[in-house]
């Protein structure tokens, strides 16, 4: 049986589905896990190290950066089939996106580079370089341009599919528009950029073009405060979702920063986590959150009300 949140009498809105971590481990979830483990080998290469960032497409393919095995790993369920990528290539991949022509984006904050390759050939070749530590990624379809987090310099660089870049926004500090080793991204259907300022404890919103537009967030260790904000991603409501990696939960919140239900606690079981990074949320609002220390993804339903 598994667990859902929120608790009772109130009406459930997530629903834990299943964990994985190896190859093994097919009894884990309905038949989504099921028929994707089996079909992979068992080779050690694809046993989950310590994943951080995640993507998940509309072909059913879940991308998971492996930070230990320094590489991506890549499920997927509509072939059937598992690929590791980038054995040898990567020194500390962090973030990974996809843009909509089969195109995946990885971010390797040691190098300073940005790697890309194709789905099909699956060969990751340095496509953006120079950055200071690129650490979160995300491709918005609304312009066809790809956010980059340059931590260390703490601003986000837009760049085009040819790797131009088009313009960037943030400096150091605590203001408005401004940032302390800013981390993830993402895009919601509208266009706006969400970027985690972990240090400053909160969540940054701005319009496609850079332009801020408003924040929410607060350090503390009570629901609706940050410890260490990391991973961020937005369903098809608009519902902010952001991993709190200190306290081992996530956090979902509306557009005004109101908090709308948390789940997760510490721990390894079903929707415990150990210092949870990554999220991704899916075409159909199902949620993949990268349990970093415990060495799996695990994953989430979400719930319509009528």
């Amino acid at each position: 049986m598994g667990r859902a949140w929120p608790v009772r009498p109130n009406p459930t809105r997530i629903v834990w589905v299943g964990a994985a971590r190896s190859p093994q481990e097919v009894g884990i979830g309905t038949g989504f896990w099921g028929t994707l483990w089996r079909k992979i080998s068992g080779d050690e290469q694809e046993v989950i190290g310590r994943p951080y960032g995640v993507h998940a497409d509309c072909r059913k393919r879940i991308l998971v950066v492996d930070t230990l095995k320094k590489g991506v790993h890549l499920f997927d369920r509509e072939e059937k089939l598992y690929y590791f990528i980038g054995a040898g290539t990567f020194s500390h991949p962090i973030g990974v996106t996809e843009d909509d022509h089969n195109v995946a984006y990885v971010t390797d904050s040691a190098s300073g580079t940005v790697f890309r390759f194709n789905l099909g050939d699956r060969n990751p070749v340095p496509f953006i370089q120079g950055l200071q530590r690129p650490t979160g990624i995300v491709y918005s379809p609304s312009n066809q341009l790809l956010y980059v987090t340059d931590t260390l310099a703490a601003q986000v660089v837009a760049y085009n599919r040819e790797g131009k870049e088009v313009f960037r926004f943030g400096r150091p500090g605590s203001g408005r528009g401004e940032f302390n080793l800013p981390t993830d991204l993402a895009v919601d259907i509208q266009g706006r950029i969400y970027v985690t300022d972990p240090l400053n404890a909160r969540i940054e919103i701005f319009t496609a073009k850079g332009a801020y537009l408003k924040e929410f967030g607060s350090a503390g260790d009570t629901p609706g405060y940050f410890g260490k904000a990391k991973g961020v991603a937005v369903n098809s409501e608009g519902h902010i979702y952001v991993c709190d990696a200190q306290y081992d939960r996530v956090q979902v919140f509306n557009y005004d920063g109101k908090l709308l239900l948390t789940f997760g606690s510490t721990g390894s079981g079903m929707g415990e986590f150990w210092m949870p990074a990554g999220i991704a949320i899916d075409k159909d609002d199902n949620i993949y959150v990268a349990d970093t220390f415990n060495n799996r993804i695990q994953l989430l339903g979400y719930v319509w009300l009528d």
